[in-house]
């Protein structure tokens, strides 16, 4: 072991040597970098302060809920129709929705950025391309986007030689590659979905984001058919406050509903008290009513009309007999209403041939030069 003295001498040594400061300096900047490896990777600390990475996971995940309600209240105010997907590499959701041609798009860029204030998030970025006409507006905040939006003006290739609107009925206890298929069908429907099903609220939201208008199907009390009393069916005998409570309890499960139909409810809709004390929750929910018109002495729809509320009545009952060709006749007599009147509201339901029938049968009916519209455009 070396002396004492030894270590002296060499610091006077390099003291007066002209490379001191360099050796310096690089130990110096050695040591920096020592220390700034250590604080990356030390544990996140979860300081009361700073906050945990959960609660930043929940806070984003409330901003995101918060944006995406108040979007989906934007294009519902609207009656814009739009579908959401995933893109399968980046994991971002994309909403597509398609704009009457009588609507600015750049009205509703506004209604959305306004629609942002109160829910942490912004619109961060937009962006139009003159060439395709389309706007895409980016929601999140700061550098993280939730969401994107892109609008487009559903100008439809078809003229207008009238209006179709099919309902189908009885959703809500299926969401399998039949339901699917019917949500995704070039003509939109309007999906009714019975309240108090297995996947009654699943199946509302899953068509919903595909793009179709959603109802509720209310059972209502028929004259003669068998049906059980669930909490969710509107009976004659009930007091005023049952018949809402019952209504109320059966839109909670389907809340994306922006209609009603009746289901069953040949008893129910010919009793007018009834009606009226039914379609006074509808016009209090600001939603439409639509007539199903399962007997001929109904007083839905003209109740409806003197409360005031956008309604319609079924005009053709599409699958009465289920056969594939009995379809297919009722869908021509739909076609013929429609070109003769302007519009025309067909009822059919959840099942293999309806749905081959349709597939068939929908590009034909275009290809006459009638277009297929969710209901609510065809309701007065």
């Amino acid at each position: 072991m070396r002396k004492p003295g030894f270590w002296i001498s060499l610091w006077v040594r390099l003291s007066a040597s002209a490379w001191t400061p360099i050796v310096l300096g690089i130990v110096v900047l050695g040591l920096l970098v020592l220390v700034q490896m250590h604080r990356e990777t030390r544990p996140f600390a979860r300081s009361a302060t700073s906050g945990s990475p959960t609660k930043a996971i929940r806070r984003t995940d409330a901003e995101h809920d918060s944006a995406s309600a108040a979007a989906r209240r934007v294009l519902t105010a609207y009656r814009i129709r739009y579908g959401i997907q995933r893109n399968p590499k980046t994991h971002q959701e994309i909403w597509t929705a398609k704009v009457p041609p009588e609507i600015p798009l750049p009205s509703v860029h506004l209604a959305v950025q306004e629609a942002m204030a109160g829910t942490g998030a912004a619109v961060i970025r937009a962006s139009s391309d003159p060439s395709t006409g389309k706007t895409v507006i980016q929601i999140g905040k700061k550098d993280t986007c939730y969401f994107l939006i892109q609008l487009a003006s559903s100008r439809d290739p078809y003229p207008a030689a009238g209006k179709i609107a099919l309902v189908i009925d009885d959703f809500g206890d299926r969401l399998d590659t039949l339901a699917l298929a019917f949500f995704s069908l070039d003509g939109r429907i309007t999906v009714s979905v019975l309240p108090g099903r297995r996947l009654s609220t699943k199946v509302a939201q899953e068509a919903n984001n595909r793009g179709c208008e959603v109802i509720l199907h209310l059972s209502m009390e028929p004259m003669q058919a068998a049906f059980q009393e669930d909490g969710y069916t509107i009976l004659t005998k009930m007091p005023r406050a049952e018949i809402q409570s019952a209504f109320q309890k059966a839109l909670d499960q389907v809340p994306c509903a922006v209609g009603v139909n009746n289901h069953m409810g040949s008893r129910a809709t010919s009793d007018r008290q009834t009606m009226l004390d039914v379609l006074e929750g509808v016009k209090q929910k600001g939603l439409y009513f639509m007539d199903s018109y399962t007997v001929a002495s109904s007083v839905a729809y003209t109740v409806a009309r003197e409360l005031g509320i956008p309604s319609a009545k079924r005009d053709v009952f599409v699958d009465v007999d289920g056969n594939g060709d009995a379809i297919r006749l009722k869908l021509r007599e739909l076609a013929q209403r429609a070109r003769k009147n302007g519009i025309a509201i067909g009822i059919g339901h959840c099942h293999r041939n309806m749905l081959t029938v349709l597939r068939e049968e929908i590009p034909r009916i275009q290809r006459e030069g009638l277009r297929f519209v969710p209901l609510s455009e065809v309701v007065q």
